[in-house]
C-alpha cells in the first residue's frame, strides 16, 4: 500500500517528550517498512492550530481526494496529530473515506469495521476534551505569568521590546518589556504634537499621521493612519499599564474587566501627559461628530471606491461647506501623498453615474444580454449543486444510521450511555444539523424566485427605474441604484461600474407593470450574496 505521512507537534514540550517531528518521522517510516508499505509523500506542518487552517494539511487533503489518487492511506503518529476537534475529525475522515483513502494511527491501531469507526470518534472526543483542558491550564499559567510582570509572547506594543530575564521558564527564560528608544521617541512626539502642536499650529490626528509618514517615521514598516494614532493615544501601556487578557484570543470578544490583568511596564509618557492628551481628544470629539452629521448619507457612499488603492471614498466639504466632493479614505486617514486619486465634485460625479446607469446599464438591449448570460450561468452552476445535494443526503443518512445503532446498543445494554458517548452523539447531531442547513440552502437555489418574463417586461421595468433615478429628490434613489450597481471605481477621469446580474433579474421578475416604483425594494434573498 502506498502511504503519505503527516507530521505535526503542538508544543515545544511535546518535542521534549519524544514526539518531535524527527521522532515521528523515524517511527512512522519504521512502521511503514515493517508492514510492507511504500512512503510516497511526507507532509510536515510548520505551524500549530486547533482547526483546519494548516497549509500542509489542506495540501494533503487536496492531493488525497484528487483524481490522481497518489496514495491509499494517510499515516499519523496519533489521531490528535490529525485533529483535536471531533467534528472536524469526522468531517475530514469521511471526506477521505469517499476517496478510498484510509486514516491510520500507528499508536492507536483500530479496525476498519463499524466498531473501529466508532472508537475513532470516541478517541477524537477525548482528544478535543484534553485540548480544551490544556488550553485552560495554559491560560492560567499565562495569567499568573502576567501578574508577576512578565511578557507572554505576544508582539510588544510600538515603543517597546522584550528582553530575557534570569528567571527560568519551561523553555528558555522569562521575558520582560523594556523601552525601545527609537520607537519611544516617536511615541513621545505623537503625544507632544497632540498636546502642544508644532510651530504654533494645532495638530489633530490626521495632521500627525501625515507629518510622521512624510518624514519617514513609519510604524514597523507600515504607514500611520488616523485610527492607529487614535488607538496609540488611548493605550494605557504608554503610562506604564500593559493590560493582558483584555480580549479572547480566538473570538476577539472583550472580556469582563474583572478578568483583565494589569502588567507594570516602564512608562514612556507621564500620567499627566497621557490624561492631557485624552482630555484634548474628548474636547475635540463634539466637533468631529458635528462634521459627521453634516456628511449625511449621499448617493454614492458605500458604492464608490478608489481605483488606485481600492479603499472607499467618503464625502467631504470645503470652504465652510461651500464645496462638497468625494475623497479617498487613504488620503484622509494616512496622508495625501499616499494616493493620487482625484477628488471629484459630488454633484458632478453623481450626475455622471446616473447618466451612465440610465443610458447604458438600463438600456433594454443591454439588460436582455445580461439575462441571457445569467440563464446559462445558473444552469451551469446548478450541475455541481445536484451532486452536493446527493452527498449531503448520503452523509445525513450515515449519521442517522450511526445514531440509531448507538441508541439500539444502549437499549440492549451492550453499551453504557456515558458522558463521552453523549458528547459523541451531540457532535453527530450538530453535524447533521449543519448538513441539513447546507442541503436546504442548495434546494433554495434551485427554486430561485424568477418568474418568466419577456422583452416587454424588461422595457417597462427599465422605464420605471429611469423615472426613479431621475427624481433626485426621491428618498429611494440610492436603494434602487444598489440593485443595479455594487461597486463604482474612480480611475483618474474614468469610472468603472460593476453589479450583480441576479439582483437585477430578481427585481425585474418581481416588478408588476403599471406599478410605480416608490417603496424600498425587498428583493435580496438569503442566497443572493453568494450567487452569480
Amino acid at each position: 500500500m502506498q502511504v503519505a505521512l503527516y507530521l505535526r507537534v503542538s508544543t515545544d514540550k511535546q518535542a521534549e517528550q519524544g514526539v518531535s517531528i524527527n521522532d515521528q518521522l523515524i517511527q512512522m517510516k519504521t512502521w511503514a517498512a515493517s508492514n510492507g508499505h511504500e512512503v510516497v509523500n511526507v507532509y510536515e506542518e510548520a505551524a500549530t492550530a486547533t482547526d483546519d487552517r494548516r497549509q500542509a494539511l489542506l495540501k494533503m487533503i487536496e492531493d488525497a481526494v484528487s483524481d490522481e489518487h497518489p496514495f491509499d492511506a494517510i499515516v499519523v503518529h496519533s489521531q490528535s496529530r490529525f485533529f483535536r476537534n471531533a467534528y472536524q475529525f469526522a468531517y475530514y475522515e469521511l471526506k477521505l473515506t469517499k476517496s478510498n483513502v484510509k486514516l491510520i494511527s500507528i499508536t492507536q491501531p483500530l479496525s476498519d469495521d463499524g466498531g473501529g469507526a466508532m472508537m475513532r470518534q470516541i478517541v477524537s472526543v477525548f482528544d478535543e476534551y484534553q485540548s480544551k483542558e490544556c488550553a485552560k491550564h495554559v491560560m492560567r499559567c499565562m495569567i499568573e505569568n502576567a501578574k508577576q510582570g512578565y511578557a507572554n509572547g505576544a508582539i510588544a506594543p510600538f515603543g517597546y521590546e522584550t528582553i530575557e530575564t534570569d528567571k527560568k521558564a519551561r523553555s528558555g527564560y522569562k521575558k520582560k518589556y523594556v523601552i525601545n528608544k527609537a520607537e519611544a521617541d516617536i511615541v513621545r512626539l505623537i503625544f507632544n504634537l497632540i498636546i502642544h502642536g508644532y510651530d504654533g499650529e494645532t495638530f489633530g490626528l490626521k495632521k500627525i499621521s501625515e507629518y510622521l509618514n512624510v518624514n519617514g517615521m513609519i510604524s514597523r514598516g507600515k504607514n500611520w493612519t488616523v485610527q492607529r494614532i487614535h488607538f496609540l493615544l488611548h493605550d494605557s501601556v504608554y503610562k506604564g499599564e500593559r493590560i493582558f487578557n483584555r480580549r479572547s484570543s480566538r473570538s476577539r470578544k472583550l472580556r469582563p474587566e474583572t478578568e483583565w490583568v494589569v502588567v507594570a511596564v516602564p512608562p514612556i509618557v507621564s500620567n499627566a501627559d497621557f490624561d492631557k492628551a485624552a482630555s484634548i481628544l474628548d474636547a475635540r470629539a463634539p466637533y468631529h461628530h458635528k462634521a459627521k452629521s453634516i456628511q449625511s448619507p449621499s448617493l454614492l457612499t458605500g458604492l464608490l471606491k478608489c481605483g488606485k488603492c481600492k479603499k472607499g471614498m467618503v464625502l467631504m466639504t470645503g470652504k465652510s461647506g461651500k464645496y462638497t466632493y468625494y475623497r479617498c479614505s487613504t488620503k484622509l486617514s494616512a496622508g495625501i501623498s499616499l494616493c493620487d486619486c482625484p477628488n471629484p465634485p459630488k454633484q458632478e460625479l453623481e450626475d455622471l453615474v446616473l447618466k451612465v446607469v440610465i443610458e447604458k446599464v438600463l438600456a433594454p438591449e443591454h439588460i436582455l444580454v445580461i439575462l441571457n448570460e445569467l440563464k446559462v450561468s445558473l444552469a451551469n452552476a446548478a450541475k455541481p449543486d445536484l451532486q452536493k445535494e446527493r452527498d449531503c443526503q448520503h452523509k445525513i443518512g450515515i449519521i442517522l444510521d450511526k445514531i440509531t445503532k448507538l441508541y439500539e446498543k444502549v437499549a440492549e445494554g451492550s453499551l453504557e450511555l456515558s458522558s463521552s458517548l453523549k458528547s459523541f452523539i451531540s457532535n453527530l447531531d450538530h453535524e447533521k444539523e449543519h448538513l441539513t442547513t447546507v442541503w436546504e440552502r442548495l434546494q433554495k437555489k434551485h427554486t430561485l424566485p424568477l418568474k418568466n418574463f419577456g422583452s416587454q417586461q424588461v422595457k417597462a421595468f427599465s422605464q420605471a427605474m429611469k423615472e426613479v433615478l431621475l427624481a433626485k429628490n426621491n428618498s429611494y434613489t440610492k436603494k434602487y441604484l444598489q440593485i443595479l450597481v455594487d461597486r463604482i471605481e474612480v480611475r483618474g477621469q474614468n469610472l468603472e461600474l460593476s453589479g450583480r446580474s441576479l439582483c437585477l433579474a430578481t427585481a425585474i421578475s418581481r416588478w408588476k407593470q403599471g406599478t410605480p416604483i416608490n417603496g424600498v425594494p425587498s428583493l435580496v434573498s438569503e442566497w443572493c450574496t453568494n450567487s452569480v
